[in-house]
């Protein structure tokens, strides 16, 4: 059952708060002793209320999809898009060299002076970069560099590189198994008997350490 909000309420400003509401009571004086028709409207103060409370937006605007991440997640996350805008730089700087050498030499000496591990601010600033072209005399060709172009190949490069990190969890729990094993074969190899013989007793015979 929804509870009814109380009224607005709205009153006239009383002498003795007239100061707290309107800053001074010399006007709110002098008005009083003002005939009935030349005196004029009555300030009014509002008063706080549970209204006011919720007129206020941050009350009820619903929060970010990643605001239950602590500040060692975001953190984490950062690194993780600075890492994948690098590959995703580094891919198209591969790509661009089997189908066109002019525009991977103009990125190739714009990452040298720009390091893409920045992310997005790397990629902000390319995307400002001003479009130039390249004459190639011996194919009697004109070259056109577009860097805005080139920073939305990033982008697009980057965003599919990042749905293969969906089987990272996987990837994960088979490395700390790994790490499990490994260490159990070391410590049963350290903690076990010299004794000849015992590691074939233990079924270790034929078994190499990695």
């Amino acid at each position: 059952m929804s509870r009814a909000l109380a009224p607005l309420a709205l009153s006239a400003t009383p002498l003795g708060h007239a100061r707290r509401c309107l800053g001074s009571t010399a006007p709110l004086a002098a008005a009083q002793r003002l005939p009935a028709r030349s005196r004029p409207g009555a300030r009014l103060c509002v008063r706080a209320n549970e209204l006011n409370k919720w007129a206020d937006r941050s009350n009820y605007d619903e929060g970010g999809e990643h605001d239950d991440w602590s500040s060692y997640d975001r953190e984490t996350a950062n690194l993780v898009l600075r890492v994948l805008t690098s590959k995703a730089a580094q891919r198209l700087l591969t790509q661009l060299g089997e189908l066109d050498g002019y525009k991977q030499q103009w990125l190739h000496n714009y990452l040298a002076a720009h390091p893409p591990s920045e992310g997005n601010k790397f990629l902000a600033e390319l995307m400002r970069q001003p479009n130039s072209e390249v004459h190639d005399a011996s194919t009697d060709t004109v070259h056109k560099i577009e860097p805005a172009n080139l920073a939305h190949r990033i982008i697009e490069i980057r965003a599919a590189m990042s749905q293969s990190m969906l089987k990272f969890p996987k990837f994960m729990e088979l490395e700390n198994t790994e790490v499990l094993r490994a260490h159990l074969r070391s410590s049963t190899f350290v903690s076990g008997s010299s004794e000849p013989g015992y590691k074939e007793r233990r079924g270790y015979k034929g078994l190499r350490r990695r």
